[in-house]
């Protein structure tokens, strides 16, 4: 019996050494999948680039924030597209001023905003 027990235990382990070395080795990770730029990209001084083909598909934008329908969103208006701004100096980040972000745009991210583009800002100034 107990041969039969440890035949088991040897398949069972066996198969989950199999189930780890293929996910260790697909290299595929959804975190790594570079963002589609959503809308147009507008001109921006020259300390944040304006390039859609920046690193990791960073975007230049210049628009004004506006207050998102739930408490807390804030939406950037820029080039006719809205944008729902994640991160950044919400010092800077108020309803009514004209700001340039530079960041990228991730069209998957479920937030509960549910309005615009999600944008991750990497960095924030005045325009």
């Amino acid at each position: 019996m107990r041969t039969r027990q440890s035949s088991v235990i040897a398949v069972l382990l066996a198969g989950l050494l199999a189930l780890t070395a293929c996910a260790e080795g697909s290299g595929e990770d959804a975190g790594d999948a570079a963002p589609t730029p959503g809308g147009t990209v507008s001109t921006s001084p020259p300390s944040l680039p304006s390039s859609s083909s920046g690193p990791a598909g960073e975007l230049t934008l210049t628009g004004v924030v506006e207050d998102g329908v739930e408490m807390g969103c804030m939406l950037l208006r820029a080039n006719g597209e809205s944008y729902l701004l994640l991160g950044g100096d919400r010092a800077l980040i108020t309803a009514g001023q004209r700001i340039t972000v530079r960041g990228r745009p991730d069209p998957g991210l479920v937030t509960t905003c549910q309005q615009g583009t999600p944008f991750v800002v990497a960095e924030v100034r005045a325009a």
